[in-house]
C-alpha cells in the first residue's frame, strides 16, 4: 500500500519543486487512504495503535483526535469541531 515520493510529488501537480515535508505528508495521507480503502484491518491497527502511542493532538480549531476512525472506515479520524476554539487565556499567579 506504499506510496512513492515521486507518485505523491505528482499529486501536486501546480508545484514544481514541492517542499520535501509536504511531499512525505501526501505521501503518508495517500497510504493511509490506500490502506482504508483495500479494508487492510491488520495494518489499520497497527497504524492505531502507532498514533495511540504517539499521543496524536490536533489544533482545537479542527477537532480532537478520534483513534477508532483509523480501523473503522466508515469514521473520521478528527471528530467534534468547535465552533468557538479559542480558549480564555489562563490567569497568571502573582508572588
Amino acid at each position: 500500500m506504499g506510496v512513492s515520493t515521486s507518485e505523491a510529488a505528482a499529486a501536486l501537480p501546480k508545484a514544481s519543486n514541492p517542499d520535501h515535508n509536504a511531499v512525505r505528508a501526501l505521501q503518508t495521507q495517500l497510504a493511509f487512504q490506500n490502506l482504508r480503502q483495500a479494508n487492510d484491518t491488520q495494518s489499520l491497527e497497527k497504524v492505531r495503535q502507532q498514533l495511540v502511542s504517539a499521543g496524536v493532538e490536533v489544533n482545537p480549531r479542527f477537532g480532537t483526535f478520534d483513534p477508532s476512525g483509523v480501523t473503522d472506515v466508515n469514521k473520521p479520524t478528527i471528530v467534534n469541531k468547535q465552533s468557538n476554539w479559542l480558549v480564555a487565556p489562563r490567569e497568571t499567579r502573582s508572588s
